[in-house]
């Protein structure tokens, strides 16, 4: 599957470099459909089990926060430091939760991380029925991350279009991302990278247009 898609995607980004406008177009949204499925497929490939769940508890955190922050609009999450937060009064609540392999010291309110990708993985725990913090699964929560990695395709594709407009080079680089077996694993992960890369790619390509359209201010708000 893999060698025959590469060849047909070797043809269509260089077929972008068609001298007819409207064909080129053409070709080059059909490399942006066939590098964004492929893309897709490969991280829902088994995303819910691998990485495995105990390589980076900080999904852990990102779900029961995101889920506690909609279900009750307090924050909570595990800690490293959460004796830090016993040293003042009313600062916050130190208890512990069992979670599956070992017991996790958890703390609410939680003041570590910033909230915005964990405000969306826990909308889609509560899309997908889970009715405690502890039962959003990696299968419902990261859908999160994998979505936003296509739209980092997206806005790679975008900006290297501006950039290089009659070159192979933005179909190529989109092609790596997509299909490389680290970038592969990682971006299935609930991190906040996840949401950092589009919004730094947004800014970039929000200034560029700014740049190139006429300076327009709401371009220019937009990337700020």
């Amino acid at each position: 599957f893999g060698l025959p898609l590469a060849f047909v995607l070797t043809a269509l980004v260089f077929a972008a470099l068609a001298e007819d406008v409207g064909q080129r177009r053409g070709r080059q949204h059909l490399a942006t459909f066939i590098i964004l499925f492929l893309a897709f497929t490969l991280r829902l490939f088994d995303y819910d089990v691998m990485p495995d769940f105990r390589e980076n508890e900080d999904e852990l955190f990102a779900m029961w926060n995101g889920f506690s922050l909609l279900h009750d609009g307090t924050a909570r999450g595990w800690s490293l430091w959460w004796g830090a937060y016993l040293t003042e009064p009313n600062v916050g609540e130190v208890y512990q939760a069992h979670y599956f392999y070992r017991t996790f010291d958890l703390v609410t309110p939680y003041f570590e991380h910033p909230p915005l990708l964990h405000l969306l993985v826990g909308a889609a725990g509560h899309l997908a029925g889970a009715q405690d913090y502890l039962e959003v699964t990696l299968g419902q929560a990261r859908i999160v991350p994998i979505a936003l990695s296509v739209v980092v395709l997206v806005l790679m594709i975008a900006i290297g279009r501006r950039l290089y407009p009659r070159s192979s080079a933005p179909y190529w680089g989109a092609f790596l991302y997509a299909v490389l077996p680290w970038i592969v694993l990682q971006t299935r992960v609930v991190k906040e990278e996840a949401l950092v890369t589009p919004l730094a790619l947004g800014s970039i390509l929000a200034f560029l247009t700014w740049r190139d359209e006429g300076r327009s201010t709401s371009f220019l708000v937009l990337a700020a």
